[in-house]
């Protein structure tokens, strides 16, 4: 697989103004998922949802990862990043505003797959752009991820002084309104500076040629990501509810909670690159894989909001490994699309992943904790394969 001559390496100027474009982006529509789409499920069950109907909608979120991922990547190869973020940003902007004039949750999971289209068909386009630069693709991933985490300290605070002034379903409502209006200055502020980026070749539909196609390291990769993932999807759209209702502890205190997780999580970015420019990427991808295992162990075991802060803190540390496991995909992908092989990565964990939230739904049901041992215990099973399975020799 190569690339065309449409394809070609953009010069370091353009490069850099591209991924400082497009971190921009990301930070006003993180703003937006964060001060809303944290706490729907809060808002669904203002509207009298039941477990498994706000299980579903995680396994809504996780299949629109999967399903939309694909197609994303397909888009920035053929039309280039700008027009694709464009088409997916309003996708997006309509399914707040649907959410906030849902008036029950089978219209809200409806919106669910609009919401999507940035985070899931977004994606793709935005690590397009950073991919292109491959020499310095792990430090602007980190600098990039960072940007992405700012929303999540600010956001679920400004979200969660809404749900508490106003309740958990005017105030999620409310919140909606404020993503979209954001999302808005996204798409027409910052998007744009992108440039054209305009290709006039895809590569063929075929994901399960470029799957095969696949080097065995990125094999390995995407399988051990599929248990973290299903790890993390199991009891995550329960997040909210448990430290609300097991947990008492207000919205505001979980609006906290996440603001310490992505504090950690920005913390971790820099230190995580220093460490895989020292020792190896895989050894600190490995590491963020154990926190993405141990996190929802901590939080079932946490007594006391002590304990919930610092099972939040091992969420954050998740994120260490995330520039170094990004950058080997970059790596391994060679000369193919990116587009192509990142959609396909998706594609497949996200298909894989996608019954994380109605499973985690059906064990929260028999006991409100249960999702998150179960959880652990997946997510070290992906420890184990990577470690195992991982590491190239040098």
């Amino acid at each position: 697989m190569s690339r065309g001559p449409h394809s070609s390496p953009p010069s370091s100027r353009t490069y850099h103004r591209a991924v400082r474009s497009s971190a921009v982006a990301l930070l006003m529509f993180g703003f937006a998922e964060e001060i809303a789409m944290r706490f729907v499920p809060a808002l669904m069950r203002s509207m009298g949802a039941s477990d498994t109907t706000i299980g579903l909608l995680g396994s809504v979120r996780d299949l629109c990862d999967a399903v939309l991922a694909y197609p994303g990547g397909r888009l920035s190869d053929r039309w280039g990043p700008t027009r694709t973020l464009r088409l997916v940003g309003v996708i997006s902007i309509v399914g707040y505003l649907i959410t906030a004039v849902a008036p029950n949750p089978a219209v809200v999971l409806g919106a669910a797959v609009l919401t999507m289209a940035w985070p899931s068909m977004g994606i793709v386009a935005t690590f397009d752009v950073v991919a292109r630069g491959k020499r310095d693709a792990m430090k602007a991933f980190s600098t990039q991820a960072m940007l992405r985490r700012v929303p999540m300290v600010v956001g679920p605070l400004l979200g969660a002084a809404l749900v508490t002034r106003y309740g958990s379903g005017y105030g999620t409502r409310v919140a909606m309104v404020l993503a979209a209006l954001l999302a808005m200055v996204a798409v027409g502020g910052f998007v744009r500076a992108l440039g054209t980026g305009h290709r006039r070749a895809a590569p063929p539909f075929r994901p399960l040629v470029t799957l095969k196609a696949m080097p065995r390291p990125v094999q390995v990769l995407l399988a051990s990501d599929i248990l973290v993932r299903f790890c993390e999807g199991l009891p995550d759209v329960f997040l909210v509810v448990y430290v609300i209702e097991q947990s008492k502890q207000p919205a505001s205190v979980f609006g906290g909670l996440i603001a310490l997780r992505s504090i950690v999580s920005i913390a971790s970015y820099l230190p995580g690159v220093r460490l895989a420019l020292l020792f190896r990427r895989e050894t600190v991808v490995a590491l963020g894989f154990l926190a993405y295992a141990g996190f929802p162990l901590a939080i079932a075991y946490a007594t006391s909001l002590k304990w919930l802060a610092l099972a939040f803190v091992v969420g954050g540390l998740r994120e260490i490994g995330e520039p170094a496991r990004k950058s080997l995909l970059v790596e391994q992908a060679g000369d193919a699309p990116v587009g192509d092989v990142l959609g396909t990565y998706l594609l497949v964990r996200g298909v894989m992943v996608a019954a994380a939230g109605l499973v985690g739904g059906a064990l929260y049901a028999m006991a409100p904790a249960l999702p998150f041992k179960v959880a652990t215990g997946v997510g070290l099973a992906g420890v184990l394969l990577w470690v195992a399975l991982g590491f190239r020799r040098r």
